[in-house]
């Protein structure tokens, strides 16, 4: 008895080593398994992400968006417009022609930069000052660092000018024609001003300025009013002036940075025709101008007599802009000064704003 007790022990713990080996066994396989598809089809899929993600990041260092309140505010003011004389605000339009002027801008951003590495002008610009390598005054650097490739450039622009697209033709149908047209109008400013056959940028005579002007300043504003009134008015006309002549400005001063890379490439701006010392007399003037022009403003009823605030902001920047044309500056003073103007641009056209809602 004591001995066949003894024999079915033993062979229990067989079976159960025998359970726990095919246990093991299967455990092992399944690992593997894990491990195999993991390898095969899960991390490829995340280096496939993780390679997307990165491309999405570099096609917006492309089109330099940290830029974008500079897009931005005119639309902001056309609003305010229509909201201070007709106490009209649909907030899903706004919202919506935000967004397709940002990507509109994005757009016209990448473009520019595309054609300008396809004609040299970025890489002149880094060869004769490296410090404008990573500053976004010429070009974002993304193309003639190889992070993108010049086909790549081109389909992030396409991408941003199709959302924009996308966007106007649902505002076309929501708000009337005139979008669509006005649209269509800011698209050929923004996309020629770089690229052939056209370039206003290249071609000189001020095409170039003035297409900035138009773009930056009545189309967004003009456009923006009508999508929220429905109507036409000169006001918007008008109060657009201030917005679209700094962002003038701002190109202006990107010149100056830039100026010897854009004679080798054959870029026509006004500071490479007419020297720096004559065009930073200008580039002052207009500052001036652009105060000016909202006293006048308020003046004629156009701005509300709150906008008279922006004014506390000209003594600084007027001096500063007949501070470095004083002498032929280097291109750190340069660039310090253009980003103080990005600064002053978004501070006046954040004040007019708020002058049109309180």
């Amino acid at each position: 008895m004591i001995l066949l007790d003894s024999c079915l022990r033993r062979n229990d713990k067989k079976d159960q080593k025998s359970n726990c080996d095919t246990v093991s066994k299967g455990s092992v396989h399944l690992r593997n398994k894990f491990y195999c598809v993991f390898s095969l089809h899960v991390i490829p899929d995340m280096v496939m992400f993780h390679s997307l993600r990165s491309k999405i990041c570099l096609g917006f260092e492309l089109a330099r968006w940290r830029y974008f309140p500079v897009g931005i505010l005119p639309v902001i003011l056309g609003a305010a417009i229509a909201w201070h004389e007709d106490s009209a605000l649909i907030i899903w339009k706004l919202v919506l022609t935000v967004i397709g002027i940002f990507f509109a801008h994005l757009g016209a951003n990448a473009a520019n930069d595309c054609f300008d590495y396809l004609s040299g002008v970025d890489q002149f610009a880094y060869d004769n000052a490296p410090e404008l390598k990573g500053s976004g005054v010429c070009g974002s650097d993304i193309l003639t660092s190889g992070k993108l490739t010049i086909r790549e450039g081109f389909a992030v622009v396409g991408v941003f000018f199709l959302i924009a697209f996308v966007i106007a033709i649902v505002l076309t149908i929501t708000s009337g024609w005139l979008v669509f047209i006005l649209a269509i109008a800011g698209f050929v400013l923004g996309l020629f001003y770089c690229a052939p056959p056209i370039a206003f940028g290249y071609i000189g005579y001020g095409l170039g300025e003035l297409a900035i002007l138009l773009t930056f300043g009545p189309l967004p504003v003009i456009g923006s009013y009508y999508i929220q009134t429905g109507h036409l008015s000169w006001n918007p006309v008008i109060a657009s002036l201030p917005i679209g002549l700094y962002t003038v400005a701002i190109v202006f001063n990107q010149h100056f940075a830039h100026a010897e890379a854009d004679k080798a490439g054959g870029k026509l701006t006004p500071v490479v025709v007419l020297g720096e010392k004559r065009m930073r007399r200008v580039s002052t003037l207009m500052l001036i101008l652009i105060y000016v022009s909202i006293v006048i403003a308020v003046c004629f009823g156009i701005m509300p007599i709150y906008a008279l605030i922006t004014l506390t902001l000209a003594p600084i920047i007027i001096a500063s802009s007949v501070r470095i044309g004083r002498t032929p500056a280097s291109t750190a003073a340069s660039l310090l000064f253009l980003f103080k103007i990005v600064k002053f641009n978004i501070l006046t056209g954040i004040l007019i704003i708020l002058a049109f809602i309180v």
